[in-house]
């Protein structure tokens, strides 16, 4: 599913969902502020329209949201959160 994931989100064009799988892949088991991915407000605005965008990617494929990390808010802003063996197989994708 990762695999499946992971490469229509490449070949949709939603480099911000893949930049916060990969920031969140790297830090495995540790939650990922958005800040620490986004270069600019603006990216801020594109990583959340890609997310959007993939939660569409991923009902479309499987039928339900399914993303491979957690999206958490808290007091610094969303955070995102991804299972180390999750992590792994995201890398490999």
């Amino acid at each position: 599913m990762i695999e499946q994931l992971k490469q229509e989100c490449r070949s949709r064009g939603y480099a911000g969902a893949i930049a916060v799988g990969d920031a969140a892949a790297a830090a495995a088991g540790v939650p990922v502020l958005i800040h620490e991915i986004a270069t600019s407000p603006e990216n801020k605005k594109q990583i959340s329209s890609d997310l959007g965008a993939m939660t569409k990617a991923a009902v479309r494929l499987f039928g339900r949201k399914a993303w491979p990390f957690r999206a958490l808010d808290s007091n610094a802003g969303m955070t995102y959160l991804m299972q180390g063996e999750i992590a792994e197989w995201w890398t490999a994708a």
